[in-house]
Formats: C-alpha cells, structure tokens, sequence
C-alpha cells in the first residue's frame, strides 16, 4: 500500500491561502487516493461502495457489547502454515463471541456413478477436479484452499447414508456406495 503524504499544519491561521496552497492540494489528493484505495473512487457510477476491505496487520480487539466488527487476526497454531509461521485468518468479533469468516474453504454436489475416471460436478466452489473409481470411491482435488490437512468435513446425502472420508492436502476421498444415483453435497471448513 502507498505512503500516503500529508500535512496537517494547512490551512495555518496567519498563513494566506496562497501560501498553504501547495499543500493544500497534496492532502486533497492524498485524501482522493486513500479513499480510492478500498472504494469505487469520485465521479463513477456506484462511487463509494466498497472494492474491497485492506487490513494492514492482524489484530486483538475488543468491543462493546453493542458492537461488531471484522478483523484480520492469527490462525490458530493447529492451522500452523509449513513454515512454521500462522496466516492471517478473517474474524468477525460481536457481543455473542469469534467467528472465522473465511471457514468455508470447498464444497461440491455430485451423483455417485459407476463410471470409471473423471466426473461431472453439479455444482462446486474451490474443486480442481473429481473422479470415480466405479465401486464407489471419489476423488476430489481442491484448489489449494487448506493449509495443512486438518479439515471438518459435513456432507448430506440423498440416499441416507454417511459416507467415509479421508484428506491429504489438497486430495478428499470419498467413500460411499457403488450405486447410481444418489447425490453427495459436501462442504470442507477449515479455521
């Protein structure tokens, strides 16, 4: 992110506007780009509205009770990156407790099949590819979205039951029933 300049000893009271003019007009433009950096900028159509939300360092908060914010803070040390260092997590912090936002890493719905190799997905967020070994086990490759391979894994199926299920990073295997048909929805969190 930029350093942004600016002085704040303009407008000084003896000063005329002329000589604080200078300065003036680099805290003006200061102030267009910081508020640019994160929302749609002056004179555009939606101007205002957030881009997006940048944190500049992790955080501890604490809040009123009639409070609510979003702050970027430690993962949790199980979550622990390779490197032996801990990403930055987004949390959401009120009056009732923490919450991780960003826990929703993958999730996908398909129908088990007999078929051997590769698969359709009716619908996904986050998976690479999926395919079947025809008896039943299913083969998903996420896209990188888990650090490590310590996952909660949920899932509903149409059919009634709980498959087995195992992950590696970035593979989730699957075991259900070697039955056309029935649809597995799946969702993998992480926190």
């Amino acid at each position: 992110m930029t350093n942004f300049s600016y002085d704040n000893t303009v407008p000084a009271t003896n000063n005329s506007p002329t000589a604080d003019q200078p300065n003036m007009l680099t805290n003006t433009q200061s102030g267009k780009s910081i508020w640019e950096e994160d929302h749609v900028g002056f004179g555009v159509s939606n101007g205002g509205t957030h881009l997006k939300n940048t944190f500049y360092t992790q955080q501890t908060p604490s809040i009123g009770s009639a409070l609510s914010i979003v702050y970027p803070g430690a993962r949790p040390a199980a979550y622990a990156n390779a490197t032996g260092g801990s990403d930055t997590n987004t949390y959401t912090l009120n009056a009732l407790g923490t919450l991780p936002a960003s826990i929703v890493k993958a999730g996908g719905t398909f129908s088990t099949t007999t078929t051997v190799g590769a698969i359709s997905f009716e619908s996904q967020f986050n998976c690479v590819s999926i395919s079947s070994d025809g008896a039943g086990v299913y083969t998903i490759t996420l896209q990188g979205v888990t650090t490590g391979s310590n996952i909660i894994f949920l899932s509903s199926i149409s059919a009634g039951f709980d498959p087995n299920w195992s992950y590696t990073n970035p593979t989730l295997t699957i075991a259900s029933v070697s039955t056309i048909g029935p649809k597995i929805s799946f969702i993998v969190l992480q926190v």
